[in-house]
Formats: C-alpha cells, sequence, structure tokens
C-alpha cells in the first residue's frame, strides 16, 4: 500500500508521495528509519540537500507549473534548487513569456512572498494577461505529455514501468549526483 507523507520542506508541510518520502528519509542525517517510516513525517532537509518542488499538475488559481516554479525559485535562494533547473527549461520559459517575465524578476517575485496566494497578488499587480496564462494552462497536458510520465519517475511521484526505466533512471540520476 501506499502512504502518502506530509514533508515539511521548509515552506510548510505538503503531501508528498511514499516514493519522495522515502528518498527523503534515506537521505536525512540521523534518519533511523523505521520510526521515520512508520509516521510518514519528516522534518524540515538539511539546507545542503535538494528537495522537491510540487508536482507539474499543481495550480495556484487556475495557473499550472506556477506552485512547481515558485518552489524552484525558493530552492534556489536557499541553495537546494540542485539539479533543478528554473528559468531554462521549455515549461519554465514558456510560462515565463506568457507572464512577460524574466527568470531573475519573477525569482525575486516568489521568494518576496510567504505564500502563494501572495506570488499571485503580485503577478496581478504587475499586470500578466491571465487569459493567455489560462490558455497555456488549459494545454498543459497535450503540450508537454511526453514529458510528463519522465517528470513523475524522476520526481517519484510514480515508479518507472519497467527495468529498463529504472536502470536509466538510475544512470540519469547518478549523472547529476542525486543517486
Amino acid at each position: 500500500m501506499v502512504v502518502d507523507a506530509q514533508i515539511d520542506d521548509g515552506w510548510g508541510l505538503r503531501t508528498h508521495p511514499a516514493t519522495v518520502a522515502d528518498r527523503y528519509a534515506n537521505t536525512l542525517s540521523g534518519a533511523t528509519g523505521a520510526s521515520h517510516l512508520a509516521s510518514r513525517t519528516y522534518p524540515r532537509m538539511n539546507a545542503k540537500r535538494p528537495t522537491i518542488p510540487r508536482r507539474w499538475n499543481g495550480e495556484v488559481d487556475g495557473i499550472r507549473w506556477l506552485p512547481r516554479m515558485i518552489d524552484k525559485a525558493r530552492m534556489r535562494k536557499s541553495g537546494t534548487l540542485g539539479a533543478y533547473l528554473l528559468g531554462h527549461s521549455p515549461v519554465d520559459r514558456a510560462l515565463l513569456e506568457r507572464m512577460s517575465l524574466t527568470t531573475d524578476q519573477f525569482a525575486t517575485l516568489a521568494v518576496a512572498h510567504a505564500d502563494d496566494a501572495g506570488v499571485l497578488a503580485a503577478l496581478r499587480a504587475r499586470g500578466i494577461d491571465e487569459e493567455r496564462v489560462r490558455r497555456w494552462s488549459g494545454r498543459f497536458e497535450t503540450t508537454w505529455h511526453a514529458y510528463i510520465p519522465v517528470w513523475d519517475v524522476d520526481d517519484g511521484y510514480t515508479k518507472p514501468k519497467t527495468v529498463l526505466h529504472a536502470a536509466a533512471l538510475a544512470a540519469f540520476q547518478a549523472v547529476e549526483g542525486r543517486s
């Protein structure tokens, strides 16, 4: 049975799938395993270890990918971005373009506000074209369908479907230094 976990990753307690929780448990300094795994609640990560941004399908008031980008901006500020990209992935660039922001403008805005609602209010104050952004969000799964399974496996939200996928993921993560 897969049990979701509540993990305090520095921006509040959020639910992550058990596979992500197990990755956290295996990297926590001082984790004893059984006691942490039994409760499925893990303390804040060590500042030098990367965390995992929210899943691709997260939304803030109907805007997909925005929660993930907010997390990545905060991870960059705290030095925990690891191998994740902020502003350099095609999806980040597409959303930033539709919001008429640079990566640095977005990152500054994201870390200046304590929660998603504050970030959204600041984006609205800048005059983002919400209709354009929502159209993009509405086409998200169709546009990025080839990448979605890769993100889910790489972040630990789903398991690889074949041994070959698992081996490729392990090799990829070793190159990134995340194995």
